[in-house]
């Protein structure tokens, strides 16, 4: 008999417990499972974050690319909304992952170019590695500054071996310069001897890393000397200008002060007088023109030769 009331009393227990579950709606009465069902968790819903980043109080969207002179002083600033927490990258500082306002700017003097990248995230569980955040990104870009040589040439293109020519030069716009890769002031002169011809280029660079470049050329002339007695024929001829934009006329002159036989232009192979001029229009690049005499009196034909550049 007390057996029996035993099982009574366990059977209405759990009965009870089933009823007392079931009204809590822990488990669901549909289940198939004994204890009667699967727990429902009701879904989190988090609101949406809004970023938006600005250049100098306008708005950034649509236009994260902009362009301003070196030096330029611009305002970079952002606001969000339902953030939990902001950051920035500036790659030209090697600042990544600096945590900042959710609503603030920062200051930059353009000198080069600089990229701003702001993310939020909108909960502080949000894992990084899922890449569960929103951003934006403004790139400032420095105008190209070109520097200008407006200045190069030497007091003399012919010497003789032994005698020294003047460079003089001047420039605009440039932050530094050099001679044949020898630093050199951006505004000044050099006195040279080579002992034959010879090129000097003189490089300047920009604040914006921008170059510019021109050369000068200076030619030794070689004498023939017996006793002191110059045996070569004396012959020069010489550009009104070495250096010339495309489609520039050029004058060559040329004169003798020895007997001459015949003289003639190498480059259009036309006889000319002893002493004389003719002007041509350069082909592009930079190009040698000869003219070559011969002497009565002296065996060997002479050649003088004229450097000219074009730009």
């Amino acid at each position: 008999m007390k057996g029996f009331i035993r099982i009574i009393f366990v059977l209405c227990s759990l009965c009870l417990t089933s009823s007392v579950f079931a009204g809590w709606g822990v488990w669901s009465s549909s289940s198939s499972s004994s204890w009667g069902g699967t727990p429902v968790i009701p879904p989190v819903v988090y609101p949406a974050v809004e970023l938006e980043m600005f250049v100098n109080g306008v708005s950034a969207l649509g236009n994260p690319h902009q362009h301003f002179d070196y030096g330029e002083k611009v305002e970079i600033s952002w606001k969000s909304k339902n953030a939990y927490r902001c950051f920035m990258h500036r790659q030209d500082l090697g600042v990544y992952n600096q945590v900042v306002g959710k609503n603030t700017s920062r200051k930059i003097v353009v000198k080069n170019r600089h990229n701003v990248y702001i993310y939020c995230n909108w909960s502080q569980w949000e894992s990084w590695a899922n890449w569960n955040f929103y951003s934006q990104s403004v790139t400032l870009f420095v105008n190209p500054i070109y520097p200008e040589i407006t200045e190069l040439k030497t007091s003399n293109v012919f010497i003789y071996p032994g005698e020294t020519a003047k460079i003089s030069w001047k420039t605009r716009s440039a932050r530094s310069c050099t001679m044949d890769g020898v630093n050199v002031a951006r505004r000044g002169n050099m006195e040279v001897s080579p002992n034959s011809v010879k090129h000097y280029r003189l490089k300047c660079i920009s604040k914006t890393w921008h170059t510019s470049t021109k050369h000068v050329a200076v030619t030794v002339k070689q004498n023939i000397q017996n006793n002191n007695t110059t045996l070569m024929p004396e012959f020069i001829a010489r550009a009104n200008y070495n250096f010339v934009d495309y489609g520039d006329k050029v004058t060559i002159s040329w004169k003798n002060s020895t007997e001459v036989e015949q003289c003639k232009t190498l480059w259009d192979n036309k006889i000319v007088p002893a002493t004389g001029s003719k002007t041509i229009t350069p082909k592009a690049g930079f190009d040698w023109y000869d003219i070559e005499c011969t002497y009565k009196d002296w065996p060997f034909p002479k050649k003088q030769s004229v450097p000219i550049t074009v730009k």
